[in-house]
């Protein structure tokens, strides 16, 4: 697997970053990330009991919404319509969010709409509401994912993948990506809102992990890693969250819908996000993916760097589910190393609460759902907060040298309230001058 080393590394700053993200209890609050300039990003705020209305309100007030770059475009909407349900479950996007959107594109004349969504048995138009864009306008298609040719997207940057398998279509010259989430809670990323809901457009079967369906095998790696990945593949062109009807408790589908009445809206997907987390009064600390996206390049830092326009609000104060371990991805130092020459690495990873945690070495194609086992470095056992090294040998679990390839290193934690495990991963790359 050739992975160019500039993608993978991080310096010594970053990982204490990465490190603090996960290690809340170890000063997390006095964590510096990058900043960009104050008022660098607008998001605009609607408020309003009706879906459509908001939706123009938030758009208009983010100045980010530009027909001259829609003029002639095909403008392909991603709501979430994870499962078939409406929009007052929480769960699903309001078809009346999309609605303004759709008349916005169709009023800068937009070549083509495409309404996108998928799922193991084709997308639930019908059944969340969307069957009324059948012969809304011909420019205005509803488009099944599963349909489309997908191909090999590079991501510059990568953390846990190196390519992801993305539709074709997204990458197209006159392609203009809108992300229309909902605003929900996340049972494993806290939060689910634009640039989570960029996990739905890779295609289903080539990320399962049986026995489990759905896109697993992105989840076996780190679902917050692969997040920031599918933005840095692809960064949607503008961004919208539903919150006329949220969802809070055990999400993304078994949760609560809670009424909030709003609509976010924005050029930059990041800032959306943290503006967002400020109306459901979740820390964006508690949210790893948004913290990785911002140190990845993908948008501010945090509220400080974004002007909220539009429509006034009262911050809520969600119910979310019972709280994970967070391990921070794991580095190698050094990150090249061979093991012929008697050479070896450090893994170094952080985690924010007493956990149960196991650390591996795998096999890690970006064409592969799977992820065999090179090298166990540490079973699953009791760890406290804080930071974590192990060293590796270079060896496989038979005591013979890794050939040289780029391999991933992955860190498993459960805790002991939440039982669900959540994943973290990195790289390490063994090389032999002499083959």
């Amino acid at each position: 697997m050739n992975v160019n080393k500039k993608h993978l590394m991080v310096d010594r700053r970053q990982f204490l970053q990465l490190s603090s993200a996960a290690a809340l209890s170890v000063g997390l609050d006095k964590i510096r990330l990058p900043r960009t300039p104050r008022g660098s990003y607008t998001v605009g705020v609607g408020h309003d009991t009706e879906g459509y209305a908001a939706t123009l309100r938030a758009i208009q007030a983010s100045e980010g919404w530009n027909p001259a770059g829609i003029n002639g475009k095909r403008v392909i909407i991603k709501p979430n319509l994870v499962q078939p349900e409406t929009a007052d479950s929480g769960v699903t996007t309001d078809p009346e969010v999309v609605r303004a959107i759709v008349d916005m594109a169709l009023a800068a004349n937009a070549a083509e709409i495409w309404i996108v969504e998928t799922s193991l048995t084709g997308a639930f138009f019908q059944e969340c509401g969307y069957g009324y864009f059948d012969g809304y306008d011909p420019r205005v298609s509803l488009v099944d994912l599963n349909g489309l040719p997908y191909g090999m997207a590079p991501v510059p940057g990568g953390m846990a993948y190196s390519a992801i398998a993305l539709p074709i279509a997204l990458f197209d010259e006159n392609a203009y990506v809108v992300s229309v989430a909902k605003m929900k809670v996340h049972n494993l990323t806290m939060a689910s809102l634009s640039m989570k809901n960029m996990y739905g457009f890779p295609p289903i079967e080539f990320y399962t992990a049986p026995p489990r369906l759905g896109r697993y095998a992105m989840h076996n790696r780190s679902v917050n890693e692969s997040t920031v990945d599918l933005n840095l593949a692809r960064q949607p062109d503008f961004a919208v969250v539903d919150g006329i009807w949220a969802l809070e408790g055990m999400g993304p589908w078994g949760g609560v819908p809670r009424r909030m009445d709003l609509v976010m809206a924005g050029a930059n997907a990041l800032a959306v996000d943290y503006v967002c987390l400020m109306a459901m009064g979740i820390p964006s600390m508690r949210v790893p993916h948004l913290l990785y996206a911002t140190i990845s390049g993908l948008g501010p830092a945090g509220l400080a760097d974004i002007n909220i326009q539009g429509d006034g609000f009262n911050p809520a104060a969600f119910e979310i589910p019972l709280s994970l371990p967070t391990a921070s991805p794991p580095q190698a130092n050094p990150f090249t190393f061979n093991p012929q020459a008697g050479e070896g690495t450090v893994i170094s990873c952080a985690v924010n609460m007493p956990c149960q945690m196991m650390i591996e070495v795998v096999e890690a194609q970006p064409f592969s759902p799977d992820l065999p086992r090179v090298r166990l470095l540490r079973d699953w056992g009791a760890q406290d907060a804080g930071i974590i090294t192990i060293p590796w040998d270079g060896r496989t679990d038979n005591g013979d040298i890794a050939p040289p390839a780029t391999y991933g290193v992955r860190v498993a934690a459960r805790g002991y309230l939440a039982q669900n495990v959540i994943f973290s991963f990195g790289w390490a790359q063994v090389v032999n001058p002499n083959t």
